[in-house]
C-alpha cells in the first residue's frame, strides 16, 4: 500500500508542476494584457486630449466669428441710418425696399402715384394713399 501512497504523490507533484507552469503562463499572459492596455489607454488619453484642444479652438474661432458678425451687423445698421439721414437732409425720399431681394427701387413718378390714386375706387383708400404721397404729387 505504501507503493500505491508513494505513486499517487509522484502523481501529486507531477500535476502541481503542470499548474505551476500553468499558473506562470496565466501571470505572464496577465502581464502582456496589463502592458497592451495600458499602452491603449495612454493611447486614448493623447487622442482626448488634441481632440479637446481642437474642440477649445473651434470654440474660440466660433466665438470670434460671431462678435465679428455682430459687429459687422451693427456697422450696417450705422451706415443705413447715416444713409437714411443724408437722404432726408437732400430732402429726397428714401428709395423703397424691393420685396423680392431687398434692394432699393426707384420711386414713384408723379404719373405714376396720380395714375395709382385714381385706380383706387375706396374713398378712404384714396384718402389714406394721398395723405402718405403727398408730399411726392
Amino acid at each position: 500500500m505504501g507503493r500505491m501512497n508513494i505513486f499517487k504523490l509522484v502523481d501529486a507533484t507531477r500535476r502541481i508542476c503542470e499548474l505551476e507552469k500553468a499558473l506562470e503562463q496565466s501571470q505572464s499572459n496577465l502581464d502582456a494584457a496589463k502592458a497592451e492596455l495600458t499602452a491603449e489607454r495612454t493611447r486614448i488619453e493623447a487622442e482626448a486630449k488634441v481632440t479637446t484642444e481642437r474642440l477649445e479652438a473651434a470654440t474660440t474661432l466660433a466665438k470670434e466669428s460671431l462678435a465679428k458678425i455682430e459687429a459687422l451687423e451693427a456697422e450696417r445698421k450705422t451706415v443705413a441710418q447715416e444713409a437714411a439721414a443724408l437722404v432726408a437732409r437732400q430732402g429726397l425720399a428714401a428709395p423703397l425696399a424691393d420685396a423680392k431681394d431687398g434692394e432699393p427701387v426707384a420711386a414713384k413718378t408723379k404719373d405714376q402715384l396720380w395714375a395709382e390714386y385714381r385706380a383706387l375706387k375706396n374713398d378712404t383708400e384714396r384718402r389714406a394713399f394721398y395723405v402718405a404721397n403727398r408730399a411726392s404729387l
